[in-house]
């Protein structure tokens, strides 16, 4: 999966058969250009593993970002942390509640200091309990050279025109209020 990108359906797909054949990863990295929605693509992925192993058959899909088996760093353009990744560990050590993983999402993992990237990879080599880590980046080269190699690399595409109508199509759907200023 490093040397070729993918589209949005098909990472998704990939995942999805991933999981159907109890071969999920430990960790990814998501990276491409700006605005090629890794971010959204991230906690779909996030989605699929707390739906797909989540005990309770009526969990709502839309309630995914709310799970108490995620955690998540958004982007908030602040640097992360030793602290941050300290939180992360601490949170894994818990038992899951509704699935049977524990699923962190950390948004432009290029923003982490050297520091905060020495702790990650502590926790990537010594994964505790079911914990899934979900990173991306448009910035793939600045993550260290070792903690890149701890992960399975997913290059994903530039949206097509065809795939952006259909977003757009979703979004003028929703009940989601779309500014296109």
């Amino acid at each position: 999966m490093q040397n070729y990108g993918y589209s949005y359906d098909n990472i998704l797909h990939i995942v999805t058969e991933s999981m159907d054949k109890n071969r999920l990863f430990h960790a990814c990295i998501i990276h491409g250009n700006p605005g090629t929605r890794k971010t959204h693509l991230s906690n779909e992925i996030a989605k699929l593993i707390l739906n797909f192993s989540y005990c309770n058959k009526e969990f709502s899909k839309n309630h995914h970002l709310q799970s108490p088996d995620l955690h998540t760093i958004p982007n908030n353009s602040s640097i992360i942390s030793v602290d941050d990744v300290r939180d992360i560990k601490n949170w894994i050590k818990h038992t899951t509640m509704n699935s049977k993983y524990k699923v962190v999402v950390i948004d432009d993992v290029d923003r982490m200091n050297k520091n905060a990237s020495n702790a990650f990879l502590k926790i990537s080599e010594e994964p505790i309990g079911n914990a899934i880590f979900i990173l991306n980046t448009s910035h793939v080269r600045s993550i260290s050279d070792t903690l890149s190699s701890r992960c399975i690399k997913i290059r994903l595409n530039k949206t097509n025109l065809e795939d952006f109508t259909n977003i757009l199509g979703k979004l003028c759907c929703s009940k989601i209020k779309v500014s296109f200023d």
